[in-house]
């Protein structure tokens, strides 16, 4: 008919949700539908394929409101396409077809399910061309022993059959499985079952009408991949049908089951390169942040993100696309965080360092052993940020995926109207509305540093160096010197002495903390972490933190009325609000 295979493409350009929400899909690429346990991620993968398969009057679904399908070429580029994937059979004048799992489908019933396919909705006998559902219990059984083919020249009608036939095929799974598992694959092709066996003989592959029984010994001595772990069998059994066959839309639940987190990274990282080197659209469902991450390990490929959540008994979703997430990806305070842990908690706080997320951490579960939650504290993350400069950005990231977002950074972030503001902007704030708020609270800080005259550094000089006047100027003396030519600013009463540091606008200093606390930040009322222990005599660092919880910190008001400040901001109330600071 005269069409080219090129100009044809099927997928899924739109879904909409029946909470409301409506997303926009890429045309190939990878869309990872994400969310914590029992938000309906699975049951949005089989509603999707429902709606391929059902006819609507019969549908019920809980999640899907509606699934639309893209077509693009013509019929003849359809039957050309359809010629690649499925061989044309003739085996007399009245059967005849693409031969596709051991059937013929005659070419005019192709074109009718297509073009009935915006009335009816349901793809008939297409589907086994156009679309792969592979979910974790049902996908074993392609590593499974399978028959040989009675003839050569018979259509495969299995993945092990394609890979028999096409050494590049074979190759491409081999390299796959060598990747994720460090696993030789050899094709056992000498019994009446095609099936892989896990390592390789010593003896190369001998000509097949000179089988050498040496070799057959090598080859039966290796155990089959059917016996192997259900992590191997799992990701092989994904990957096979995938690399051996050509479906333009291909949806998998739980890809990453049964895989420990580094196989898990780099099954995605392979899944996202075949996704974008054959131009196939990848639709899985995943609570794996490792999986996720090798995803975007895959640079060329195109990946977003849609987050569910719950509200009440229906299923919201947020979208991250392709773009949004490639830019957060390419940083690097992003790129190595546990920041995608958080597409799968209910509550995500962000915080200046390790430590005072470990001190946030034991301080929560202590408020959990008290009183009532309104979540569990292993439903909350917290991310360290290395600094308050890569707050914005991470936190950025997370609320537009849908994630409930805190921060809390030192007391002293109010320094730099600029800083604050960013925070604030990053949070959906906006600054006009309270920038008079803030410059009213802080205007006490923004004294000028008064200078001290040459005579009063001299003096100050001539008094520490007198103390031992021949020794080497260095070390200690020179500490000490520097500390006392030092002219404090009064921002440094911030993190001393936290809100009590508000004299003249006290009034004004909370309601700027009300705001910030109303768009997710809480900056630590006490000032900085160390102030939730001043008791504890340990400088700053891990010694302080072993310290400061060997004193019970994390048990006193101060970090207590902290974490409810925390879980406050991000819409989970506590029964017993904090005390005034």
């Amino acid at each position: 008919m005269g069409g080219a295979a090129e100009n044809f493409a099927f997928y899924i350009s739109n879904i909409a949700l029946k909470s409301g929400s409506s997303f926009a899909l890429e045309r190939s690429g990878v869309t990872a539908i994400v969310g914590g346990n029992n938000v309906g991620k699975s049951t949005l993968l089989r509603e999707i394929i429902g709606s391929l398969t059902t006819e609507r009057s019969d549908r019920s679904t809980n999640v899907l409101q509606s699934a639309v399908v893209d077509w693009q070429g013509s019929d003849a580029d359809f039957l050309a396409w359809a010629s690649t994937v499925a061989p044309y059979m003739v085996l007399s004048l009245s059967s005849k077809g693409f031969s596709a799992n051991g059937q013929l489908l005659p070419a005019e019933t192709l074109l009718m399910y297509r073009s009935h396919f915006n009335q009816q909705e349901v793809l008939g006998p297409l589907f086994q061309l156009l679309v792969h559902f592979a979910t974790a219990r049902d996908r074993f059984h392609y590593v499974q022993p399978t028959p040989r083919r009675g003839s050569w020249n018979e259509p495969p009608s299995h993945p092990l059959h394609r890979v028999e036939q096409d050494p590049e095929l074979l190759r491409g799974f081999q390299a796959a499985a060598k990747d994720i598992f460090n696993a030789e694959l050899t094709l056992d092709r000498l019994g009446g079952n095609l099936f892989f066996r896990v390592g390789k003989p010593e003896l190369p592959a001998p000509p097949i009408d000179d089988v050498d029984i040496e070799y057959i010994g090598q080859l039966l001595a290796l155990p089959g991949l059917e016996g192997q772990g259900d992590g191997m069998q799992s990701a092989l059994s994904l990957l096979l049908p995938v690399v051996t066959s050509t479906f333009p839309l291909v949806l998998v639940d739980e890809p990453e089951a049964f895989l420990h987190p580094p196989q898990a990274r780099k099954l995605g990282a392979t899944l996202a390169k075949l996704a974008h080197s054959r131009s196939v659209q990848l639709i899985v469902a995943t609570h794996d942040r490792h999986f996720l991450t090798g995803l975007l390990d895959a640079d060329e490929a195109s990946v977003s993100v849609i987050r569910l959540s719950r509200d009440g008994d229906s299923s919201v979703a947020k979208h991250l696309d392709s773009a949004k997430l490639r830019q957060a990806w390419g940083k690097a305070s992003i790129r190595h965080s546990n920041l995608l842990d958080g597409l799968f908690h209910k509550l995500v706080v962000i915080a200046e360092n390790e430590r005072d997320c470990q001190f946030f951490a034991a301080a929560l579960e202590e408020l959990n052993k008290h009183e009532t939650l309104p979540l569990r504290p292993h439903d909350v993350l917290f991310v360290p940020s290395a600094g308050k400069g890569n707050i914005p950005g991470l936190a950025e990231v997370l609320i537009a995926s849908g994630v409930p977002v805190v921060a809390s950074p030192d007391l002293d972030i109010l320094n730099s109207e600029p800083n604050v503001e960013r925070l604030y902007r990053a949070f959906g704030g906006d600054w006009s509305g309270i920038s008079d708020i803030y410059k009213a609270a802080t205007a006490e800080f923004k004294v000028s540093r008064t200078p001290r005259t040459n005579r009063q550094v001299e003096a100050i000089v001539s008094g520490i160096l007198s103390i031992e006047p021949g020794a080497r100027y260095s070390g200690q003396t020179k500490s000490d010197v520097s500390a006392a030519l030092g002219v404090e600013s009064e921002w440094k009463r911030l993190k001393d002495y936290g809100m009590a540091a508000f004299k003249s606008e006290h009034a004004k200093a909370q309601q700027l903390m009300g705001e910030l606390a109303a768009h997710g930040i809480v900056p630590v009322h006490v000032g900085e972490l160390e102030r939730f222990a001043p008791q504890v005599q340990v400088g700053k660092g891990d010694a302080w933190l072993e310290a400061a919880l060997a004193a019970h910190a994390h048990r006193g008001a101060p970090a207590q009325d902290h974490l409810r400040r925390i879980l406050a901001a991000g819409g989970f109330t506590v029964s017993n609000g904090p005390s005034s600071p």
